[in-house]
């Protein structure tokens, strides 16, 4: 018998949506729906909490790598020689280690660890030398969200 050993769901979600709308078009209510639902309830709750678990080993991946570079450079001190176009600099440097021909996952994900952490920095950078001093942002000095 061979089981699955990946940690991902055996369905993706647009196959649980459609498995959902198929069993509740069933005419006649009974057990055999009824079951059907309680199990597609349980493996839509079990897939959303993966993706949580995902999310949030993604979020310790950043902060461990923010360490690392933190280790490395010597944090909030070293950070706040840096100007804003260094910030620019950095990033599209990492940005840019991240493009290689053929495409590696591995490298590409790695890249963009070290991307967001290195955002990371960039905004507690001009949170502690720009906005700290004042508190509190305006609405005015953030821009507001395109819509893609």
């Amino acid at each position: 018998m061979n089981e699955q050993t990946t940690t991902e769901p055996a369905l993706s979600k647009a196959e649980l949506m459609a498995l959902r709308a198929t069993i509740e078009g069933y005419e006649e209510p009974g057990s055999y729906r009824d079951m059907l639902l309680r199990l597609l309830n349980t493996a839509e709750a079990q897939a959303a909490e993966l993706d949580r678990l995902w999310s949030e080993a993604t979020w310790r991946e950043i902060q461990h790598e923010r360490a690392r570079q933190d280790q490395k450079w010597g944090g909030p001190g070293h950070d706040d020689q840096h100007t804003d176009h260094d910030w620019i600099v950095y990033l599209t440097k990492h940005l840019g280690k991240a493009v290689v021909w053929p495409f590696a996952p591995y490298r590409f994900r790695y890249q963009m660890i070290r991307v967001a952490a290195l955002a990371v920095a960039a905004v507690e950078w001009v949170d502690r030398n720009f906005l700290a001093k004042k508190h509190e942002v305006s609405d005015a000095e953030v821009p507001a969200p395109s819509a893609q």
